[in-house]
């Protein structure tokens, strides 16, 4: 119970979602933690998303469905204080559902 957190989320509208987490752990005394993240639906079967965070980590994601029960994603995840710096990451996937 060291962890305190709170969060915002909003549709606002049928395409556009927002949200904000804030967290401060009690124990160590750091500053606070915070997220500010979005999603647009692009159309009835994609979207995309975006987070960035206190300390300077952005995310980028697309998913689409593909037909149904397939549905492919992909993923990027950048350090913008450190961008000439190697440990940034891109990712893929495939979500199958029966």
């Amino acid at each position: 119970m060291s962890i305190m957190a709170a969060s915002y989320y909003q549709k606002v509208n049928s395409a556009v979602e927002a949200g904000a987490k804030a967290t401060y752990d009690t124990k160590s005394g750091n500053n606070v933690g915070l997220e500010l993240v979005s999603k647009y639906k692009l159309d009835p079967t994609s979207f995309a998303k975006a987070k960035i965070n206190d300390r300077g980590i952005a995310a980028l994601a697309y998913n689409v469905k593909v037909n149904k029960g397939v549905t492919f994603g992909v993923g990027l995840s950048l350090d913008t204080q450190k961008l000439n710096e190697a440990g940034h990451k891109i990712g893929t996937s495939f979500t199958f559902e029966g």
